[in-house]
């Protein structure tokens, strides 16, 4: 239904998806996000929706395009820049899908090890344990970070303890206060 005889997306189905990007629904916007990250990977086309789809005024899209872009791995120049851009945005969901990206790409260099360094200070403890988690899938396990985790296992929203348990657990030598803020 979606795809034709190759297993390629249609002409069809991607022209349906891409307008779905800009429908004055921000759930069709969101759904239309999803599903060109599962059905149209291939397609060159979609880095481009999906980097506009980071500057839309409904953080839901913002956060989604965020994550479709740092699952889809792509590290392009412009996705980095965006990505990075997105790290700035006003809404801290999209700060911290943004951070977790970044993460994703497995691409470090200075200015993206900057950017998220920077954002351990965040005013968001989403971010900055998304932030963390980041640097350490980038071979980054700072003191800082190791601060930020510690904060992030004490922090009174559950998902913020979870992400930086899990995080916690990628790091190679976790230090004794890493354990113990992990068993209390």
């Amino acid at each position: 239904m979606f795809s034709g005889q190759s297993g390629q997306i249609t002409p069809e189905v991607l022209e349906t998806l891409i307008s779905g990007l800009s429908d004055e629904e921000s759930l069709s916007r969101i759904i239309s996000t999803w599903a060109l990250g599962e059905l149209a990977r291939e397609e060159p086309v979609i880095i481009d929706e999906l980097i506009r789809g980071l500057r839309d005024e409904n953080k839901w899209v913002c956060a989604s395009s965020a994550a479709v872009l740092g699952e889809l791995g792509q590290s392009a120049p412009e996705v980095i820049s965006a990505l990075i851009e997105g790290l700035s945005n006003p809404m801290s969901w999209v700060r911290a899908h943004s951070a977790e990206a970044l993460g994703e790409l497995g691409q470090a260099n200075a200015r993206i090890l900057s950017e998220l360094i920077s954002r351990l200070q965040d005013d968001a403890s989403w971010v900055r344990v998304n932030s963390a988690a980041a640097l350490i899938k980038l071979g980054e396990a700072r003191a800082d970070v190791e601060t930020v985790l510690i904060n992030g296992l004490r922090d009174n929203d559950w998902s913020v303890r979870g992400t930086a348990a899990l995080a916690s657990g990628r790091l190679s030598q976790p230090s004794q206060p890493i354990i113990e803020a992990l068993v209390n």
